[in-house]
């Protein structure tokens, strides 16, 4: 009973140290953007909060990570987030551009339809660029994942995958959208709480959701359904290549093999040979 009281209680106090970690660290790497969406008038300030979303990329990646440790019984947060965010700006810096320039375009066309066209006519245009910009923000979390996970496959290639993936599969990508949704709504309305401590768990449901997203890549690439071997294979993790690998094999020692003898013919005594013609 106290066994699995102990263990009950350690589940519980890692599940919340990882939370309450990935929160700050998280709101920590994206302070710039934070900085400039709750502390100043977008209408005016758009144009840095441009240049400073980008930083969402490594973030995720790097909290991707962190729960990806915690799935294997890792236990440090601050580690893993410190030494994962430098191979997500490499990895996932791409992404947090391209969603950031697609975003701001998306925003511009959608205050100029609302602008142009008061009322019904700028309902389709503002649906359609609607839809587009749900499509952008699934895509990058979900190639966001896929660089965490799959750290062998190139990004081109990533990007791809994670637009057909989370196509295929709208209604998780649909899922998280809205959660994240709602966790900025409460953060607009000036819940400090949201970002302090809701952070990570709403990325926590973002990163589950996308690994649901991302099982045709898995099994396309031959991968367990659980993912161990491609989160073994991160770049966040340091993978042993063939030289570690040979040298940590245990040698095997080498029996020498003796070498048959040639086959020799049965030889007849020659008291018993018969001669032909001749009689014994």
């Amino acid at each position: 009973m106290r066994r699995s009281f102990g263990q009950a209680f350690l589940a519980i106090s890692s599940t919340a140290y990882l939370m309450l970690g990935v929160s700050a660290l998280t709101a920590l790497a994206t302070a710039p953007a934070w900085g400039v969406a709750l502390t100043t008038d977008l209408a005016a300030t758009w144009p840095a909060l441009v240049l400073a979303a980008p930083l969402a990329g490594p973030a995720l990646y790097a909290a991707f990570a962190c729960f990806s440790d915690h799935a294997q019984g890792g236990l440090k947060v601050f580690g893993v987030y410190a030494r994962a965010w430098p191979v997500g700006l490499r990895r996932a810096g791409p992404f947090g551009l391209a969603a950031s320039a697609l975003g701001a375009v998306i925003a511009v066309d959608a205050f100029a339809a609302a602008r142009a066209g008061a009322g019904t006519p700028a309902l389709p245009a503002l649906a359609a660029l609607a839809v587009v910009g749900a499509v952008v923000a699934a895509t990058f979390l979900t190639a966001v994942a896929a660089a965490q996970e799959f750290g062998s496959v190139r990004r081109r290639d990533l990007a791809k995958a994670a637009l057909y993936c989370s196509v295929r599969r709208g209604g998780w990508s649909l899922f998280t959208l809205a959660a994240l949704a709602l966790w900025l709504a409460a953060l607009t309305r000036g819940a400090v709480w949201a970002l302090a401590v809701a952070l990570g768990p709403a990325l926590y449901l973002a990163w589950s959701n996308s690994r649901h997203v991302l099982a045709p890549l898995r099994a396309w690439l031959g991968e367990p359904r659980d993912g161990s071997a491609a989160r073994r294979r991160s770049s966040a993790d340091r993978p042993a290549d063939a030289a570690d690998a040979a040298a940590a094999a245990p040698a095997v020692p080498r029996v020498p093999i003796p070498a048959a003898a040639p086959p020799t013919a049965a030889r007849v005594p020659a008291a018993t040979t018969i001669r032909r013609g001749v009689a014994p």
